[in-house]
């Protein structure tokens, strides 16, 4: 079984925590729905990974996304076919 949706809303994940989490993505790459949404830590590297994934649904409400984070979601924004809904705030 491969997981579909992932929630982890405010469970204080700090940079590293979004590191492992990206590196688990590059063996499950059929994660369709992720709620990161009120996590302090650099989710750059996250937002990278996702790329290799058939995310549809992401929200990231009150995330520290940083420069080089707007820059990974813009590849993101460009080059996946499969994301349909993105929230930002």
């Amino acid at each position: 079984n491969t997981l579909k949706g992932l929630n982890v809303r405010s469970c204080g994940w700090s940079s590293d925590d979004f590191k492992v989490v990206a590196e688990a993505l590059c063996n499950n790459t059929s994660l369709e729905v992720l709620n990161v949404s009120d996590n302090p830590g650099d989710m750059t590297v996250l937002l990278e990974a996702l790329l290799t994934t058939r995310i549809q649904k992401l929200v990231t409400n009150n995330c520290n996304v940083g420069y080089l984070g707007c820059e990974a979601l813009a590849k993101l924004l460009t080059n996946s076919p499969y994301l349909k809904d993105l929230r930002l705030s």
